[in-house]
């Protein structure tokens, strides 16, 4: 699937202006001058980014995010004001927008926000398509294999684990192999290394606790300090999925 921009804001020569930039670029573009009108033709397995006003009509912009979440998207969100505003830009970040950017639109700056939704867009569905697969293999694991595969991946070795657990080494053994052969790793290290993809990429205990990555942007909130402690410019850069997610 071809990414796409999908441009939300209803002022005309902002939307030229954009369009004209992602053109040259030959970027594909898809404009619409409410939130509604976006809604009713977005489809959530879109790749690509949103570009969206703030302030539109007949929603703010972190209403929109909201909503395009609320269908299951991961797709990125870049805000876009008139005038650089410290707390709207802190609201947005906090609330998962990828990028702040303030209108006019700098050619260069704006496609520089733009080629950074792109690429944090596919990593983060690289990555979630990757914690996806883990976790299906996960939850074939029973609760006392669960158990001994965080114990292999803290490093404990099959006494240790044995003792810990209160049964015989030979019986862990058997539980290891159990646990190596659902989750498809051939060795230990691999089993850290999902581990730590799953649990630790993005801050957060997601495989053993079942919950799925969430927007990084959000939980930059204890991140952001004060006003002063965010830079409203045209382009700002943002964090994007861990490599070593992907490696």
């Amino acid at each position: 699937m071809e990414p796409t921009v999908f441009i939300v804001d209803p002022a005309r020569h902002v939307v030229q202006s954009a369009t004209e930039l992602l053109g040259a670029a030959h970027v594909r573009a898809m404009v619409f001058d409410s939130g509604r009108s976006f809604l009713s033709r977005f489809d959530s397995r879109s790749h690509g980014c949103v570009v969206s006003e703030t302030r539109l009509p007949d929603m703010s912009g972190l209403d929109l995010m909201a909503r395009i979440r609320d269908r299951g998207s991961v797709i990125p969100t870049i805000l876009t004001a008139v005038q650089a505003d410290i707390p709207t830009a802190i609201r947005a970040i906090r609330g998962g927008a990828l990028d702040y950017l303030v209108k006019p639109f700098e050619g260069v700056p704006f496609l520089d926000a733009i080629y950074a939704a792109f690429e944090w867009d596919r990593r983060h569905r690289r990555f979630h398509a990757e914690w996806n697969r883990h976790t299906a293999r996960a939850a074939e694991l029973t609760p006392r294999e669960l158990e001994v595969m965080k114990l292999v991946v803290s490093g404990l070795a099959n006494k240790q684990m044995a003792a810990k657990l209160g049964c015989a080494t030979k019986t862990v053994e058997v539980h290891r192999a159990r646990v190596m052969q659902k989750m498809s790793v051939a060795n230990v290290a691999d089993l850290v290394r999902i581990s730590l993809l799953m649990d630790g990429a993005w801050g957060q205990p997601a495989l053993l606790s079942g919950q799925p990555p969430i927007h990084p942007a959000s939980q930059r909130s204890d991140e952001t300090g004060g006003a002063d402690s965010i830079e409203v410019a045209p382009h700002r850069k943002t964090p994007t999925a861990p490599r070593a997610a992907f490696e």
